[in-house]
């Protein structure tokens, strides 16, 4: 998780992530992420994020239902955001506790997190 301290967060140590579905393409989201928030995210292989607002933690799905399983993370050549290739799942409520925890490859020639595959 080297890459993280690559990172450059804001002054409010916060950084913009781009939640993007894997099958489609499609724009889903921004949402802000702290250094938590990330380190939550690779270990447990869903987004979390940053509420300004509320000023904790969230995990997209948390009460909806609607998790974002993470496949792929990336940042930009300033390092200055993040972008996720997510697959979306209803979970029924039940199930939002599975921990899918997970290490994943970073590989630094693409500057990209890749992890394992959940199929």
């Amino acid at each position: 998780m080297e890459f993280v301290n690559q990172l450059k967060f804001n002054e409010q140590g916060l950084i913009p992530a781009i939640i993007q579905e894997q099958s489609t393409g499609r724009v889903l989201m921004m949402a802000w992420m702290n250094r938590e928030s990330l380190i939550k995210t690779i270990e447990t292989g869903k987004t979390w994020f940053w509420s300004r607002s509320r000023k904790k933690l969230w995990m997209k799905g948390e009460t909806s239902g609607h998790v974002q399983i993470v496949k792929n993370i990336a940042f930009d050549c300033d390092c200055r955001y993040l972008a996720y290739t997510t697959l979306n799942r209803l979970v029924p409520h039940a199930m939002r506790a599975i921990n899918h925890a997970s290490l994943g490859l970073w590989d630094p020639m693409a500057r990209t997190w890749q992890l394992p595959r959940k199929d």
